[in-house]
């Protein structure tokens, strides 16, 4: 006889295992082509380790990922509460913006240039990404912390999953899509609306990424759609969230199958070597997360390491010339009278550059539009 559901240990496992995946494999793959790594990412290291779970564990896969249909009306509104949400979270990492004063540094290759690299960025963001880790997420873990609960395994999976992306200055913006993911899977009972729900999360950054990378939208138009759809969008979400809730009240309580264990009536004390078993997983994953918040940290403050982060070079080029140049001009008051002279010299250095003006000016009062304007003899200088 099956059980099917997974075992937290094992789901906690799987966290430690693709953690490490990506922070090595993945980051690799991602490393030669950014958008092709990220869909070998998600379908290799992400996806695959949890089929390969299931298929170990003897587990039936459709009431283990809860592959089942939902109405259409609930796809629909997942995808209107993601909508909703996302000026949310895009809210607060600007908010983390201003509290850590960095900016993460951009993947190389992460903003496309033209329309078939905003494709490949689509597909591994808004599709791969969606399909491969709701399976983990949505779908095995948080099936395995359903035994303490829906309001622990909803509340505790999606900060695991914040934290699985490895963000240190954007923890904060993904919890609420997380939260948001989570619940949908938990009420539904089905992997859908959360598949289509983090669709349209991931799209709409998409979206944003290829119209500020080519240029198409500005930094005060994107702020101030993002404010607006924030009015907008976070209202509707709250409604559509409680339309959620009241349109399965009787599917929030994983389905029985007929599959799983018959309850014991008493229960062997679980032992300390397997308590261990089941923390050791989380007290790894928080190792590589505090290697990555020191590295962001790091590349984000650093010139050089950010040089490195980026697979860029920091290079300073020569001077396009050798000899002194002189630049002169005539200085005019505001009836355009010439009243003296400016004339500045550019010495090229070792490794300095030094920049001198000297000034020569007459004295001058003139009328002007009913005042007076006046000006004083004298010379000056300036050195830079």
């Amino acid at each position: 006889m099956l059980n099917s559901r997974p075992s937290i240990r094992s789901a906690n496992l799987l966290f430690l295992l693709t953690s490490l995946l990506i922070i090595t494999a993945g980051a690799f793959l991602q490393s030669r082509a950014l958008s092709l790594g990220l869909i070998a990412t998600e379908v290799l290291l992400v996806l695959l380790p949890a089929l390969l779970f299931i298929y170990l564990g003897k587990l039936p896969v459709k009431d283990t990922l809860r592959l089942r249909k939902p109405p259409v009306r609930l796809s629909i509104l997942a995808m209107l509460i993601a909508a909703g949400v996302w000026p949310l979270s895009l809210l607060l990492n600007s908010v983390s913006q201003l509290v850590f004063r960095y900016t993460p540094p951009a993947p190389a290759g992460f903003a496309p240039t033209n329309l078939w690299e905003a494709f490949l960025l689509f597909l591994g963001l808004a599709v791969a990404a969606p399909l491969c880790e709701e399976v983990v997420w949505r779908g095995y873990i948080q099936r395995a912390y359903d035994a303490r609960g829906p309001w622990v395994s909803v509340g505790v999976v999606s900060l695991f999953f914040a934290f699985w992306h490895l963000r240190l200055q954007g923890l904060l913006a993904l919890l609420p899509l997380a939260l948001m993911l989570g619940f949908l899977a938990w009420r539904s009972n089905s992997l859908i609306p959360g598949i289509l729900a983090h669709f349209v999360a991931n799209a709409l950054q998409v979206l944003v990424t290829v119209l500020m990378s080519m240029g198409l939208v500005s930094n005060t138009v994107l702020g101030i759609a993002v404010l607006l759809g924030g009015l907008v969008g976070l209202p509707l979400a709250g409604v559509g969230i409680f339309l959620f809730w009241k349109w399965t009240r009787k599917s929030a309580v994983p389905v029985t199958t007929g599959l799983e264990l018959p309850a014991q009536p008493t229960q062997k004390p679980v032992s300390r070597w397997i308590r261990l078993a089941t923390i050791l997983p989380l007290l790894g994953v928080a190792a590589i997360y505090i290697y990555s918040a020191i590295w962001e940290v790091k590349t984000a403050t650093d010139p050089n390491a950010l040089a490195a982060a980026t697979r860029d070079t920091l290079k300073y080029d020569p001077a396009p010339w050798s000899q002194p140049a002189v630049w002169q001009y005539r200085v005019y008051n505001i009836i355009d009278q010439p009243v003296g002279t400016l004339n500045c010299t550019l010495t090229p250095g070792g490794t300095l550059i030094e920049l001198a003006c000297s000034a020569d000016h007459q004295a001058y009062q003139v009328e002007y539009h009913g005042g007076t304007f006046m000006g004083g003899a004298g010379q000056s200088r300036n050195d830079f």
